[in-house]
């Protein structure tokens, strides 16, 4: 199993980064000698949703919606919590990634939020609403 790093991910989903090339370089040696899957940690995908935001002015739903797609190939290892949050901050532009973590997380263990954030008290709302 390899670890991936932001500078790397980065690099990896923009080919403007001076690593690109090296980026997809270490992807393909990864896939050629079948050292995967690549773990993704939350804390990695928030910090690149922040990177590809800052240097590039990537929106987080186009993000994102990047790193989804991405992670989402067989050759990368994300939990089901971060899987969902990514789709979360994909569709629900006013929610942070750290907000979709907390609603995908109410919805797989049902735990409450405490939270005094409108916008992610009010997504909570209607998700207990829907049956």
């Amino acid at each position: 199993m390899q670890l991936a790093d932001t500078s790397w991910l980065v690099a990896l989903l923009q080919e403007a980064d001076c690593h690109h090339e090296g980026a997809v370089t270490l992807y393909e040696l990864v896939r050629l000698k079948d050292l995967g899957p690549i773990l993704v940690t939350e804390a990695v995908i928030l910090e690149t949703l922040q990177v590809l935001k800052r240097r590039y002015g990537t929106s987080q739903s186009c993000g994102a919606a990047a790193v989804g797609a991405l992670c989402a190939s067989e050759r990368f290892a994300i939990g089901s919590v971060a899987s969902a949050a990514l789709a979360i901050a994909a569709a629900r532009p006013a929610l942070g990634y750290v907000d979709a973590l907390l609603l995908a997380r109410f919805r797989s263990d049902g735990v409450d939020v405490l939270t005094f954030d409108d916008a992610l008290d009010r997504a909570l709302v209607r998700e207990r609403r829907t049956p």
